[in-house]
């Protein structure tokens, strides 16, 4: 590319000096004709002095002075003519027949024309040659700005599909980004839901504990304590299992179909410490009509604990919670009644806000995280389900929780 530019300036600057040239030549080829041209016209004034002259009607120095006027314009070629005219005798110049004045400037006068052809002839040679020049240098510069506009547009079609490559890397780049970045949100909520579902089960390990320390000597039987214990223990150490391999439950390969009934009425036995402390009552209304699920008992679990654990949790003490399981048309339900306080208008809107505070606060001191809810609305949609709260019109508030219907079972079913 740079290499035919090059050469497109050399051809340029060649027919420009060319250009030159001939202007210069032209200018000199000018010059030499209109001096031609003045000799010949003395020339033809000296003719017409001489037959002035033969008719008596011009003098001798007349013609002398013209003659000398010739003479000091004439160049090499005339020059031995104008010498010989200056030589002639006053006779001569006069003669009437074979005058040698005569003779000698038709001589000059043909010479002088012979040489003004021939130069305009060299000058119209040069000229030709000079527009040759010219119109070669003109198709050059086309071609150079063919050459150079068809540069310009396959660079500015790189240009525009490189532009476009970046671009598409870039929304390569901004995606993986934006998928890392709810990666990085969704590690840090399954973390620390899972540590708040580590409370519950705590709780009531601490609680049993508590009875077990307290009703050692009675009738409660020191072995079906120590089994709930166990029990919540395992429950526990599945949660943080199931944190330490990064899922939201425990592995797929121990999913199994359940009895979702057993899983809540062992959620009750577990959070009856809880309850306790506070002087409430857990009701599980009964007949409670059973259903099924694929899935972990820590999962749905998890759902029962926060959901139940919530209500003791926002009820006053001496409150009483009712839990119910029913059938609702194409959907299994469990319902969590409390005495609490029930929600505002702006509560409704934050159930499920990671971190939100309702207004609401517990009634026995304990913690509230605003990520439990969240949580089971996680959970519950896992089984495509769903979890709704309202507040009840004679006070408190009521979640449901609703599973589709996959089989029914009778409530005696036992744990698969």
């Amino acid at each position: 590319m740079y290499g035919l530019v090059g050469i497109c300036l050399i051809v340029n600057i060649w027919s420009n000096v060319s250009s030159f040239q001939q202007a210069h030549l032209s200018d000199e080829t000018g010059e030499l004709v209109a001096h031609t041209y003045q000799i010949l016209r003395i020339a033809d004034a000296a003719k017409l002095k001489i037959h002035d002259l033969q008719a008596d009607r011009s003098s001798v120095r007349d013609v002398r002075e013209t003659l000398r006027r010739l003479s000091d314009l004439v160049g090499p070629p005339s020059r031995d003519l104008t010498s010989k005219l200056n030589g002639l005798s006053d006779a001569d110049l006069s003669a009437q027949k074979s005058n040698a004045g005569l003779a000698l400037l038709a001589e000059m006068t043909d010479a002088e024309q012979s040489l003004l052809t021939l130069r305009e002839g060299n000058d119209r040679l040069s000229s030709s040659r000079s527009i040759g020049q010219s119109a070669f240098a003109s198709v050059v510069d086309v071609v150079l700005i063919f050459v150079i506009s068809a540069s310009f547009l396959h660079e500015r079609r790189s240009a525009k599909k490189m532009r476009i490559a970046l671009a598409s890397a870039l929304d390569q780049v901004e995606a993986v980004n934006h998928g890392l970045q709810k990666s990085l949100i969704n590690k840090e909520l399954l973390i620390r839901t899972t540590v708040h579902d580590l409370k519950n089960p705590l709780g009531s390990i601490k609680g049993f504990a508590q009875l077990l320390a307290d009703e050692t000597a009675e009738n409660k039987s020191v072995f079906e304590m120590t089994q709930f214990i166990l029990r919540i223990s395992n429950h526990t150490l599945n949660l943080v299992g199931s944190l330490l391999e990064d899922q939201g439950g425990a592995d797929s390969k121990n999913r199994v179909s359940m009895s979702g009934l057993d899983c809540l009425k062992e959620t009750c036995a577990f959070l009856e410490p809880i309850a306790a402390k506070k002087q409430q009552r857990l009701n599980l209304k009964e007949p409670a009509r059973d259903f099924r699920f694929d899935g972990t008992r820590e999962q749905i679990q998890d759902v029962f604990f926060n959901v139940i654990g919530n209500a003791l949790k926002f009820s006053p003490p001496g409150s009483v919670i009712s839990v119910s399981c029913v059938g609702e048309g194409r959907f299994n339900a469990v319902r969590v009644v409390d005495q609490g306080p029930g929600f505002t208008e702006r509560d409704l809107v934050n159930l499920f806000v990671p971190g939100a505070r309702l207004s609401a606060k517990p009634t026995g001191g304990e913690d509230s995280t605003g990520i439990g809810l969240l949580s089971v609305k996680k959970a519950v949609e896992g089984f495509k389900g769903a979890i709704e709260m309202a507040n009840n019109e004679s006070g408190g508030a009521t979640a449901t929780i609703r599973f589709p219907v996959w089989e029914f079972v009778s409530s005696n079913v036992s744990e698969i």
